[in-house]
C-alpha cells in the first residue's frame, strides 16, 4: 500500500512534468523546427513544387518559364509595365499553367 500511495502522491508532479515536456516540444520542434531535421526528406515547397493540380504536381519552374513566355510578348508590344499589369500577366500566367495541366490530363 505505501507504493500505491506514493505514486497517488507524486503523479500530480510527474503529470505536469509531461505536460511541460509535451508543450515544450510542440513549441520548439513542430513550430520552430529547432533541430532542423525533416523526416521523409524536404517539404514539398522545398521541392519547387507550388500546386497540386488534379492530381499532378507543378513546379515552380514550370510556371515561371509560362510567366516569362507572357512577359516577354506583353514588353516586345507595350514597352514598360506598370505594377498592375505585371499583377495582370502574373494571373494570366497562373490560368495558362490551369489550362496547359488540364489539357496534358
Amino acid at each position: 500500500m505505501p507504493l500505491m500511495q506514493s505514486i497517488r502522491k507524486n503523479a500530480k508532479v510527474v503529470l505536469y512534468i509531461m505536460a511541460a515536456a509535451f508543450l515544450l516540444w510542440i513549441f520548439l520542434e513542430l513550430g520552430m523546427n529547432i533541430a532542423g531535421i525533416n523526416p521523409g526528406g524536404q517539404k514539398v515547397f522545398q521541392q519547387g513544387i507550388i500546386a497540386e493540380i488534379d492530381g499532378q504536381k507543378v513546379n515552380l519552374d514550370y510556371f515561371r518559364d509560362i510567366y516569362n513566355e507572357i512577359l516577354q510578348k506583353e514588353t516586345e508590344k507595350k514597352g514598360e509595365l506598370s505594377e498592375r499589369d505585371i499583377q495582370r500577366l502574373e494571373n494570366l500566367a497562373w490560368k495558362e499553367l490551369l489550362f496547359r495541366v488540364r489539357l496534358k490530363r
